[in-house]
């Protein structure tokens, strides 16, 4: 599958240096430690995760102004896609470990992420799937918040990787309060 380019937002380069190996979370369980994180670039809005953080004002820059990197992903990496809750299902049946809130979702499994690293490069979370699996019963991605890929193992040796420097994602739009002086000097 070719997955479409990806952003990511940070202060640091993206570098397979900083990449660190994907470790399952024996806490919450619905995601790994490590890995990487992005989501699929949207010129006019950023990204999926950019638009969470500024509904959720969640680690906003100050004047909106992003640090973006736009990754190519290499023509063969290995995409474990989720589109449904029957794609969830069908991944957990072959790489699924007893949930450590299981308590909460009897019945419920988690993705091993470690076995999943073996096979796939990363895991790619639709926007449909995640609103199909966010408070979905027993197994749940509750957590991944909004369309994401989770990159499970450092791909870009041959991708391409853009600085995009600092961009404007979720600014108001500027007021123009011309008409209203204009309008005010007519008045007195």
């Amino acid at each position: 599958m070719n997955l479409a380019p990806q952003l990511w937002v940070s202060r640091r380069t993206p570098a397979g240096a900083h990449f660190q190996r994907v470790v399952n979370d024996q806490g919450f369980g619905v995601k790994p430690t490590g890995g990487f994180w992005t989501s699929t670039y949207s010129p006019e809005t950023g990204s999926a995760w950019v638009e969470w953080c500024l509904g959720e004002d969640f680690r906003v820059p100050a004047n909106w102004r992003w640090h973006g990197w736009l990754l190519t992903p290499p023509p063969d990496v290995e995409v474990l896609t989720i589109d449904t809750y029957a794609d969830l299902c069908r991944a957990l049946e072959v790489f699924g470990i007893a949930s450590p809130v299981s308590t909460l979702h009897a019945g419920g499994k988690s993705l091993d992420f470690e076995r999943l690293a073996e096979s796939f490069d990363c895991i790619h979370l639709t926007e449909r799937g995640q609103w199909e699996t966010r408070l979905s019963m027993p197994h749940t991605l509750y957590g991944w918040d909004c369309e994401s890929t989770l990159w499970l193992n450092w791909p870009w040796a041959h991708g391409e990787i853009i600085d995009l420097g600092f961009k404007t994602w979720g600014a108001p739009p500027p007021v123009d309060t011309r008409g209203r002086i204009r309008r005010a000097r007519r008045d007195l």
